[in-house]
């Protein structure tokens, strides 16, 4: 259940996602675990995944905002395919389909309009549970989902711009967050937010504009979509150490 590792390269233009030029090269370790009824999806998951990254960089931030109605028009098509193959095979781990593979479902899911989140937010949690996606993917997915119902984040995944510099959409007991970001192996939210914000912005401005903030983005104080992520984890972990255990037993 471990993050998907980002496929990190330079690249050598500057009109491309770098993640894009690295998966020419990559070799997906988990290729070899797909089963063969499932390997046709190989390809098109490979496909959705590059559309999914077309225009979005953390290394190059205007890419996606000179290219959002394009990269919109290929969210759209990537949404329709993914819950094609969710309702026909339920949610498929990096085990199922590869490391890219699943990371296709994963990214599409998180990118997609508020309805399917909605939708498919259960089935996500379920999929968790299962083994099939991790705790971080989760996180992100959640905090998007508030940030379209316009209500707070719990993890602090969703960086905004407000009076020209980065910051955090409100959150959940901020006072705490560091502390819920840690439980599921999240970078802590110095680090993260630095990502998207220079030194000056972050946690300082949200720290000292809260209030400001909160109006200008309409907050909803409508309760939170919100599943104790650690409680999952922590579940899936004692189940794998007493696994573990039964098999040792075993072997004596």
């Amino acid at each position: 259940m471990a993050t998907l590792i980002l496929l990190q390269c330079k690249s050598t233009r500057a009109d491309k996602n770098p993640d894009l030029e690295c998966m020419d090269s990559y070799k997906d370790p988990y290729l070899e675990t797909v089963k063969d009824s499932l390997r046709y999806l190989i390809p098109l998951l490979n496909t959705v995944y590059r559309n999914d990254q077309q225009y979005r960089s953390t290394s190059n931030k205007q890419l996606f905002t000179e290219n959002r109605a394009r990269q919109q028009k290929l969210d759209a098509r990537n949404v329709k395919i993914i819950t094609r193959v969710l309702d026909n095979h339920g949610w498929l781990s990096r085990e199922d389909v590869g490391e890219v593979g699943a990371r296709a479902i994963n990214a599409v899911m998180i990118h997609a309009p508020r309805g399917v989140k909605i939708k498919y937010y259960l089935v996500m949690i379920d999929a968790l549970r299962n083994g099939k996606t991790d705790p971080q993917s989760v996180a992100l997915f959640e905090d998007k989902l508030n940030l379209a119902l316009g209500r707070r984040q719990h993890y602090g995944s969703q960086v905004i711009t407000y009076e020209g510099k980065s910051t955090l959409w409100p959150v959940t007991d901020i006072a705490g967050l560091e502390a819920r970001r840690r439980e599921i192996r999240l970078l802590p939210i110095d680090t993260y937010i630095h990502l998207f914000a220079n030194p000056d912005s972050g946690l300082q401005l949200y720290n000292t504009r809260y209030e400001q903030l909160a109006r200008s983005v309409n907050l909803n104080d409508s309760m939170p979509v919100h599943t104790d992520l650690r409680q999952i984890v922590d579940s899936l972990a004692t189940a794998r150490r007493g696994n573990t255990g039964s098999k040792s037993k075993t072997k004596d």
